[in-house]
Protein backbone atom coordinates (compact mmCIF):
# COMPACT_ATOMS: atom_id res chain seq x y z
CA UNK A 1 0.00 0.00 0.00
CA UNK A 2 1.49 3.33 -1.01
CA UNK A 3 1.27 6.64 0.87
CA UNK A 4 -1.63 7.88 -1.28
CA UNK A 5 -3.67 4.74 -0.45
CA UNK A 6 -2.93 5.15 3.28
CA UNK A 7 -4.06 8.77 3.18
CA UNK A 8 -7.22 7.80 1.31
CA UNK A 9 -7.99 5.01 3.79
CA UNK A 10 -7.56 7.37 6.75
CA UNK A 11 -9.96 9.95 5.27
CA UNK A 12 -13.27 10.23 7.12
CA UNK A 13 -16.31 9.78 4.88
CA UNK A 14 -20.04 10.26 5.34
CA UNK A 15 -22.37 7.73 3.78
CA UNK A 16 -25.90 6.51 4.32
CA UNK A 17 -27.05 2.95 4.91
CA UNK A 18 -30.76 2.33 4.53
CA UNK A 19 -31.79 -0.85 6.28
CA UNK A 20 -34.97 -2.90 6.34
CA UNK A 21 -35.34 -5.67 8.92
CA UNK A 22 -37.76 -7.01 11.49
CA UNK A 23 -38.10 -4.89 14.63
CA UNK A 24 -36.80 -7.69 16.89
CA UNK A 25 -33.51 -7.68 14.91
CA UNK A 26 -33.31 -3.89 14.66
CA UNK A 27 -32.83 -3.52 18.43
CA UNK A 28 -29.71 -5.72 18.72
CA UNK A 29 -28.39 -4.36 15.41
CA UNK A 30 -28.63 -0.77 16.65
CA UNK A 31 -27.13 -1.78 20.02
CA UNK A 32 -24.22 -3.33 18.12
CA UNK A 33 -23.63 -0.07 16.24
CA UNK A 34 -23.84 1.89 19.50
CA UNK A 35 -21.29 -0.44 21.11
CA UNK A 36 -18.96 -0.05 18.10
CA UNK A 37 -19.17 3.72 18.55
CA UNK A 38 -18.41 3.35 22.26
CA UNK A 39 -15.35 1.18 21.52
CA UNK A 40 -14.04 3.91 19.21
CA UNK A 41 -14.70 6.60 21.82
CA UNK A 42 -12.87 4.83 24.64
CA UNK A 43 -10.13 3.18 22.60
CA UNK A 44 -11.28 -0.40 23.21
CA UNK A 45 -10.59 -3.14 20.65
CA UNK A 46 -12.81 -6.20 20.42
CA UNK A 47 -14.76 -8.39 18.06
CA UNK A 48 -18.27 -7.00 17.71
CA UNK A 49 -20.95 -8.89 15.91
CA UNK A 50 -24.55 -9.96 15.58
CA UNK A 51 -25.86 -13.48 15.28
CA UNK A 52 -27.35 -13.56 11.78
CA UNK A 53 -30.06 -16.23 11.99
CA UNK A 54 -30.62 -16.65 8.26
CA UNK A 55 -32.45 -19.93 8.84
CA UNK A 56 -34.86 -17.98 11.03
CA UNK A 57 -36.34 -14.57 10.35
CA UNK A 58 -33.16 -12.50 9.93
CA UNK A 59 -33.33 -11.30 6.32
CA UNK A 60 -32.03 -7.71 6.30
CA UNK A 61 -31.89 -5.62 3.16
CA UNK A 62 -29.34 -2.81 2.87
CA UNK A 63 -28.97 0.05 0.43
CA UNK A 64 -25.81 2.15 0.59
CA UNK A 65 -25.47 5.63 -0.84
CA UNK A 66 -22.65 8.13 -0.72
CA UNK A 67 -19.86 5.54 -0.84
CA UNK A 68 -18.01 4.52 -3.97
CA UNK A 69 -17.90 1.00 -5.31
CA UNK A 70 -14.94 -0.85 -3.83
CA UNK A 71 -13.14 -4.15 -4.07
CA UNK A 72 -14.67 -6.64 -1.66
CA UNK A 73 -12.57 -7.67 1.30
CA UNK A 74 -12.45 -11.21 2.66
CA UNK A 75 -13.28 -12.02 6.27
CA UNK A 76 -10.54 -12.90 8.76
CA UNK A 77 -9.49 -16.50 8.16
CA UNK A 78 -8.49 -16.91 11.82
CA UNK A 79 -12.18 -16.71 12.79
CA UNK A 80 -13.64 -18.13 9.61
CA UNK A 81 -15.92 -21.08 10.01
CA UNK A 82 -19.48 -21.85 9.01
CA UNK A 83 -20.91 -19.93 11.98
CA UNK A 84 -18.27 -17.35 12.94
CA UNK A 85 -17.25 -14.85 10.29
CA UNK A 86 -15.59 -11.56 11.26
CA UNK A 87 -14.20 -8.78 9.08
CA UNK A 88 -11.21 -6.50 9.77
CA UNK A 89 -9.92 -3.55 7.78
CA UNK A 90 -6.44 -5.12 7.77
CA UNK A 91 -7.63 -8.21 5.88
CA UNK A 92 -7.57 -7.36 2.19
CA UNK A 93 -7.26 -9.04 -1.18
CA UNK A 94 -3.48 -8.63 -0.78
CA UNK A 95 -3.67 -10.63 2.48
CA UNK A 96 -5.44 -13.36 0.54
CA UNK A 97 -2.76 -13.32 -2.18
CA UNK A 98 -0.03 -13.68 0.45
CA UNK A 99 -1.71 -16.66 2.15
CA UNK A 100 -2.51 -18.33 -1.17
CA UNK A 101 1.23 -19.08 -1.40
CA UNK A 102 1.84 -22.39 0.40
CA UNK A 103 5.34 -21.28 1.42
CA UNK A 104 3.84 -18.44 3.48
CA UNK A 105 1.28 -20.74 5.11
CA UNK A 106 4.05 -23.26 5.92
CA UNK A 107 6.16 -20.47 7.40
CA UNK A 108 3.47 -18.80 9.53
CA UNK A 109 0.66 -21.27 10.28
CA UNK A 110 0.13 -24.36 12.40
CA UNK A 111 -1.73 -27.34 10.89
CA UNK A 112 -5.17 -26.34 12.24
CA UNK A 113 -4.66 -22.75 11.05
CA UNK A 114 -3.55 -24.00 7.63
CA UNK A 115 -6.74 -26.09 7.26
CA UNK A 116 -8.88 -23.08 8.19
CA UNK A 117 -6.88 -20.85 5.82
CA UNK A 118 -7.26 -23.30 2.94
CA UNK A 119 -11.02 -23.43 3.49
CA UNK A 120 -11.09 -19.61 3.59
CA UNK A 121 -9.10 -19.41 0.34
CA UNK A 122 -11.34 -22.00 -1.30
CA UNK A 123 -14.58 -20.27 -0.23
CA UNK A 124 -13.64 -16.62 -0.79
CA UNK A 125 -10.91 -16.39 -3.45
CA UNK A 126 -13.17 -16.34 -6.49
CA UNK A 127 -15.29 -13.45 -5.19
CA UNK A 128 -12.30 -11.45 -3.93
CA UNK A 129 -9.49 -12.27 -6.40
CA UNK A 130 -11.66 -13.07 -9.40
CA UNK A 131 -10.45 -16.64 -9.73
CA UNK A 132 -10.91 -19.84 -7.78
CA UNK A 133 -7.88 -20.63 -5.62
CA UNK A 134 -6.27 -24.03 -5.78
CA UNK A 135 -2.98 -25.33 -4.51
CA UNK A 136 -3.24 -28.68 -6.26
CA UNK A 137 -3.54 -30.61 -2.98
CA UNK A 138 -6.51 -32.60 -1.78
CA UNK A 139 -8.33 -31.10 1.20
CA UNK A 140 -6.82 -32.43 4.43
Amino acid sequence: MNESDRERDSEEVDFVIKCRMKRRWARPFLCMLEYMECCGDIGHSSMVGLFADGDGDFHPKFEVSGFEKFQRQPPMFSNYSSDNVMFDSDVTAETMRIYSDKRNRDKWLQDDEDRRCRRWLNDWSEGILGEKWTDGEEEK
